[in-house]
This record gives C-alpha cells, sequence and structure tokens, in this order.
C-alpha cells in the first residue's frame, strides 16, 4: 500500500514529468523511479532502494550543501531540475513541500551555476508567414534583443546569429525540428514549447506592436517559472 509521504512525492512529480525532481528530505535532496536511475548515471552516485509501504523504490540523494554543485552538472548535460523544498514544519505528519525552482541551461540566474566572464543566452525561434524571428535573452544580466530574418536571408543570416550568440538553450515551437537551423554546440539544450496565445494587451505591453516579438514573446515569458529580473521587464533591443 502506497504511503502518504509517497503519494505525495507521485503528486508533485506528475506536474513536472519532463524534469528530474530534486526532492528536498531534511538535509538531502532525493530523487527516486527513473528520476533515481538517470541521475545516479550521469553524478555517479550510489543508486538504492527504499521500502515504501512494499514497494521497493530506486533512490539517489545528494547532501544539501552540494546540492548546487550537482545540479550544475546535470544542467550542463541538458537536463531540467525543478526543486522541491520543504515548506512546512518539521514534525507534524508529512512535511508541506512546493518546488521552488526550475532550472533550464538558459534561466539560470544563480552566479554558482553561470559561466564566468561568458553570456548565458536562451533564445526561440517562431517562424511566421513572412519572417522568421530570433529572441535572445540572458536572464543573469537582463540583455534581451530581438531580431528577424526574410525568407532570402535563410538559412544562413540565422545560422551566423546563432553562431554570434552561442546560445545553451533554444526555444521551438512543438513541432519543429532541430534541423531548422544549424546549432553552434551539439550539446546545446534545445526545448519544444506549446503554442500559447497572449493577449493583445499583453503583447502590446511586451513589444510594442512589433510583430517578430509577437510571435516569440509567447515562447519566451512562459519558459520563466519565478519572476523576470526588472532590467529583463523593460522593453527589448530591436537588431536587424
Amino acid at each position: 500500500m502506497t504511503t502518504p509521504a509517497r503519494r505525495q512525492y507521485l503528486q508533485i512529480k506528475s506536474q513536472y514529468p519532463d524534469a528530474i525532481l530534486m526532492y528536498q528530505v531534511g538535509d538531502f535532496y532525493e530523487t527516486f523511479d527513473e528520476d533515481a536511475r538517470v541521475t545516479a548515471h550521469e553524478l555517479q552516485i550510489f543508486l538504492t532502494r527504499r521500502d515504501y509501504g512494499g514497494e521497493k523504490v530506486p533512490l539517489a540523494g545528494v547532501p544539501l550543501h552540494a546540492l548546487e554543485n550537482y545540479v550544475g552538472k546535470l544542467i550542463r548535460r541538458g537536463y531540467k531540475v525543478a526543486i522541491c523544498d520543504q515548506v512546512g514544519e518539521v514534525g507534524k505528519g508529512v512535511v508541506d513541500r512546493a518546488v521552488t525552482r526550475i532550472l533550464t541551461a538558459g534561466t539560470l540566474s544563480e552566479p554558482s551555476l553561470l559561466p564566468t566572464k561568458e553570456n548565458n543566452y536562451l533564445v526561440a525561434i517562431a517562424a511566421g508567414r513572412a519572417q522568421t524571428g530570433l529572441a535572445a535573452v540572458d536572464v543573469s544580466t537582463g540583455e534581451f534583443t530581438v531580431t528577424w530574418f526574410t525568407p532570402e536571408e535563410l538559412p544562413s543570416a540565422l545560422d551566423a546569429e546563432l553562431q554570434r550568440l552561442a546560445p545553451v538553450e533554444c526555444l521551438l515551437v512543438e513541432g519543429s525540428h532541430p534541423h531548422v537551423s544549424h546549432f553552434p554546440s551539439p550539446t546545446m539544450t534545445v526545448t519544444y514549447c506549446p503554442p500559447i496565445s497572449l493577449s493583445r494587451r499583453q503583447r502590446e505591453l511586451a513589444c510594442a506592436g512589433n510583430l517578430p516579438c509577437n510571435l516569440l514573446m509567447p515562447m519566451v515569458v512562459p519558459t520563466f517559472h519565478r519572476p523576470l529580473p526588472q532590467q529583463v521587464q523593460s522593453l527589448p533591443t530591436w537588431r536587424k
């Protein structure tokens, strides 16, 4: 029979099926099931099992004080990581927990996880009827630019801009293919996003009516799982 603690974990994990869930248990962050197998393999740590109501569940954990070091390794290998912290009082039944951060290569703002003296660009590519738009944001500095390309400029101009930016993560609309352009790094994370529509007023505020930004903002904005830095909330810089 499944225990209350196991049910809590499964309920939270079901909300983040595409991420490795780092689940705080006291002074450790544990991973379970397939997440544990992946984590143990990638981080070269022990894979064990724990009994939950007669169910032997795969388990791999890292110490709380070393979390950022291990998370950084997973992100550099292209994984999305969800951090689930204890947010309730310990000692009164199952401790309340909640996901407080979701980390990907392009959404890092923690200094200890960022490359030194390099930009850490997240880009989004979206094709419209007459133009293909490219947005780039560096959350750590607040830099946000948008540019666009006509069919005659593709693929060479888009490829050149990607080579210049050297992004760590690229957002593509679901149904797109990675070979849409020549990515500068084979280790770059590619994240597929559903086509999300923003209201007309939201687009006007974010994009000042610019067509490429209207295409791209519905992809970029939902990627951030906490408030954007103030400098990123300002109007983007247009490049052409």
